[in-house]
């Protein structure tokens, strides 16, 4: 997995490739909490995310957890058709801010 960062003010854009699984789940984790006190809206572009396993849909409802503590705001944007299903099914299309 690879993970694109853009930063733009107190927001910053995570562009994610390849498979979220167990090891790429923590990648993602670790880049979140490496993240300023000062931003204020994470935007998680999944276009590239191929697959993602129940490890990778924990990290999520983890990052809007950390986001919503901090009064911030986490988007998931052009998000893949798997994923999508995937969210759909654990019953998160309903509790992320999908885009």
């Amino acid at each position: 997995m690879e993970i694109a960062k853009t930063v733009d003010g107190n927001a910053v854009m995570l562009s994610i490739e390849g498979m979220l699984d167990a090891e790429s789940a923590r990648m993602l984790g670790a880049e979140i909490a490496g993240l300023g006190g000062d931003v204020s809206e994470l935007v998680l572009d999944l276009e590239g995310v191929e697959y993602i396993t129940s490890l990778g849909l924990r990290q999520l409802v983890l990052a809007d957890r950390a986001m919503r503590r901090r009064s911030g705001r986490l988007s998931l944007i052009r998000v893949s058709s798997a994923v999508t299903e995937s969210l759909r099914i654990c019953g998160l299309s309903e509790r992320l801010n999908i885009l």
